[in-house]
């Protein structure tokens, strides 16, 4: 790959790792549920306790979300902006096979 196209690179190394980590967290929640992994009961409850969290984790949650939210449009619209180079295309005819 060359140094004119950076983005690619950055943008297929992230994509790479975030497929690494849920194709992780995917095994980990499958060998948990057939009992390979003995970490978690697959019959446990997700939460040991039913209280509600403080109200300022909510909060945060949400802020985190929005953040990362924007995040994720200005990546969108990065991509849609960044065009290509157009190139000529040229139709080369080979000789028949003999």
């Amino acid at each position: 790959m060359t140094g004119l196209n950076r983005p690619a690179g950055l943008n297929r190394t992230v994509l790479a790792f975030f497929g690494l980590v849920l194709i992780a967290a995917g095994a980990f929640a499958l060998l948990t549920h057939f009992g390979t992994l003995t970490v978690l009961r697959p019959e446990s409850a997700l939460v040991a306790e039913t209280v509600q969290p403080p109200t300022w984790t909510l909060y945060a949650a949400a802020a985190a979300s929005v953040v990362l939210g924007l995040l994720v449009l200005r990546w969108l619209v990065a991509q849609l902006t960044r065009k290509p180079k157009t190139h000529t295309w040229r139709l080369v005819s080979f000789p028949p096979f003999a």
